[in-house]
């Protein structure tokens, strides 16, 4: 596969730790840019001691923290060596507490002045303002508080997160979608910006239909397994091999699907004649497909 080199003589400064913040450099990495991931000397990314290993070094670091070049750097007595860093720079990635790089004088305000090119992007649970901004934020609480894990699950079980970190991924990639946007504009007008990315935010958007549910039916939308709240016959069915998985997304496919079971009678079946009463009757719909 040919190498994407859209980035190409893009520089970002990485000093963030474990996923949410990594992924987000990886990504412009993999399009090109030089990322250089700052670490703070003697105990480095959390994520290094993240399992599992590979010859004693940790995967799950390594992953995110692809096609990167690595520095520590205290940041603390290291101020001056950031700032220099700063000036040949184009953008800056930290996952830190909103607050912390204004105590340590590396706020957004401070760097473009050095650099008013500079994009810089901050990503938290909760973003840089409002009430729940000083609360720390981890993908499994974003999941919780987005609502997804009241729409993850069975029906009559409890809350359920996804099994991948949704959440911290979904941050990184709008993050690095917002340094694309920021790019452009800085081509337009020579000026960078501050890119303010919330975990829960990013989290929200990737539910994007089930909220429609809640604002224009207003119903809170509840688990309801792997069914759709839009469409059907959408779900895992039992066979006598194991479990398989049907997405019936119009009228045409739902003809073409009944003629292949072989059941011509649920054509004539005033409960399934529109893609609307498929789902307003999607449990006896699930035992005519699995009968």
């Amino acid at each position: 596969m040919k190498e994407n080199r859209t980035l190409a003589g893009v520089r970002a400064l990485d000093l963030s730790r474990i996923l949410a913040g990594p992924l987000c450099g990886a990504l412009l990495a993999d399009l090109g840019a030089e990322v250089i991931k700052i670490e703070h000397p003697g105990t480095g990314d959390d994520a290094r001691q993240y399992n599992p290993f590979v010859n004693g070094e940790s995967s799950y670091y390594m992953n995110l923290n692809r096609s990167k070049r690595g520095v520590t750097l205290n940041l603390k007595t290291g101020k001056d060596i950031f700032l220099k860093m700063i000036e040949t720079s184009d953008v800056m990635v930290e996952n830190f507490k909103p607050g912390i790089m204004k105590k340590l004088g590396l706020d957004y305000k401070v760097l473009k002045e050095i650099n008013p090119k500079i994009i810089y992007v901050a990503i938290s649970g909760f973003g840089q303002t409002g009430p729940y901004s000083l609360l720390p934020g981890y993908d499994l609480i974003g999941q919780a508080m987005s609502g997804l894990m009241s729409v993850t699950g069975q029906a009559d079980a409890e809350p359920l997160r996804a099994g991948g970190p949704v959440c911290d991924v979904m941050g990184d990639m709008t993050g690095a979608m917002g340094v694309m946007a920021a790019l452009v504009h800085r081509n337009a007008t020579g000026h960078g910006q501050m890119i303010d990315i919330s975990l829960v935010d990013a989290l929200i958007t990737s539910i994007m239909t089930i909220n429609q549910h809640y604002l224009v039916d207003n119903r809170i939308p509840r688990r309801r397994g792997n069914s759709y709240e839009s469409v059907a016959p959408a779900d895992s069915f039992k066979a006598s091999d194991g479990y398989f998985v049907i997405t019936i997304g119009n009228d045409k496919l739902w003809k073409v699907f009944v003629d292949i079971m072989g059941k011509p009678e649920l054509l004539e079946m005033p409960e399934f004649d529109t893609n609307f009463k498929r789902v307003q009757n999607g449990k006896l719909l699930k035992r005519h497909t699995e009968d």
